[in-house]
């Protein structure tokens, strides 16, 4: 009987819920299995939602039973731009899981802010700037300089991983919350720029190899620098356009940052050859703790390759990609929901929200609620970010 009481709602939350959560009304329908007829009326304001078919809703939707009954829609935030450039990707647009992790990230942000406030040092704003009248190979060493990472310290590096780390630290030392997707694929995005004057958000696919994810870092920092909220999939212009160009001059950056055109050329001085084995970009990318691809595009820039050779080597860095992708999938387990928690969500964010809680400010379930982890994880997520 109870499961078939109405609950009166405002309709327009339904479509706000709807659309904030990516689903176009079709989708949303196939995945409700519900007549379109049915999501129609309720959208419509001429049926009510029964109980349990709400609970449906906000299941769907990942939002709070609670937001149904609002008296109007929370103000929407806009979109990042959507800068990627291969057809198939910007032909789909953004699918519900993206769009939701993205909501996430600007919940990251809030609870980050209002943890923030508690202590006597306030977030500075992101004060840096950058227009795209400037030359990458000029704002390059501006960045390894504010990052602090000089060339004897990279070339010191001895993984990959630590190549990644010693990079994204040095952009959340600039204030900048870094966050890591899991199950996202990286033919819909590697990274995503989220702007704000204060506590500004890089996103960057975990589906990558790490020393790929420095290349997004970076080429993400400068779309901040631009101060632009963008979604990346960092795939090579196709065509000439204003998005194609925009994407051009901050892969330059990032690429200027990470491989210092003086100490590369200086690495393959009497070495030129347009045609580089893999054995030899293997060996400069081990050098400078970056991929095969990053090296190959910037011996492309500095006029060491040709542009068909580096688009036909993109085919086989893809494949190889895939390869060590389906490798990983393979293997038994995966690593565990603690160091997932911390990659995800970065040291800072996990260090202040265990910190808010051991001055009490907050109880363990507000930081299970805040990490998305069961209150059993939190001895090894605090091992990790404390070793």
């Amino acid at each position: 009987m109870a499961s078939s009481l109405t609950v009166p709602v405002n309709p327009d939350l339904l479509i706000w819920a709807r659309e904030t959560a990516g689903y176009d009304f079709d989708l949303a329908c196939e995945k409700l299995k519900c007549k379109p007829e049915k999501l129609q009326k309720l959208e419509a304001g001429e049926a009510e939602p029964t109980y349990p078919f709400l609970n449906e809703l906000a299941d769907l939707y990942k939002r709070p039973l609670a937001i149904f009954f609002a008296s109007k829609p929370p103000v929407k935030r806009n979109k990042p731009s959507d800068f990627r450039l291969q057809l198939d990707a910007t032909s789909h647009g953004i699918s519900p899981q993206l769009n939701i992790a993205i909501r996430k990230a600007w919940l990251m942000r809030e609870n980050f802010l209002e943890l923030s406030s508690y202590g006597d040092q306030p977030i500075s704003p992101f004060a840096l700037t950058a227009t795209m009248a400037e030359d990458p190979e000029e704002l390059g060493p501006k960045l390894r300089k504010l990052f602090g990472v000089s060339i004897a310290t990279q070339l010191g590096w001895r993984a990959e991983k630590s190549g990644y780390d010693e990079w994204k630290k040095a952009i959340e030392n600039q204030n900048v919350l870094v966050l890591e997707l899991s199950r996202i694929p990286l033919s819909e995005m590697r990274g995503i720029a989220l702007w704000e004057d204060t506590l500004p958000i890089i996103i960057v696919n975990g589906a990558d190899s790490q020393s790929a994810r420095v290349f997004t870092l970076i080429h993400e920092f400068a779309h901040l620098l631009l101060r632009q909220a963008a979604l990346c999939d960092l795939a090579p212009a196709e065509y000439d356009s204003g998005t194609a160009k925009l994407e051009a001059f901050c892969n330059a950056v990032s690429a200027a940052t990470i491989v210092p055109k003086k100490e590369l050329v200086e690495l393959v001085s009497g070495r030129y050859s347009e045609r580089w084995t893999m054995e030899e970009l293997a060996e400069l990318a081990k050098t400078f703790s970056v991929s095969k691809e990053v090296i190959l595009r910037r011996l492309l820039t500095v006029g060491l390759t040709s542009e068909n050779y580096y688009r036909l080597m993109r085919i086989e860095f893809i494949a190889e990609y895939k390869r060590l992708r389906d490798k990983i999938k393979d293997k038994d387990g995966g690593p565990s929901p603690a160091l997932m928690t911390v990659r995800n969500l970065g040291k800072p964010f996990v260090e202040l929200v265990l910190n808010s809680y051991h001055d009490n400010r907050i109880g363990l379930s507000t930081v299970s609620d805040y990490l998305g982890v069961r209150v059993k994880h939190l001895p090894k997520i605090e091992a990790l970010v404390t070793r």
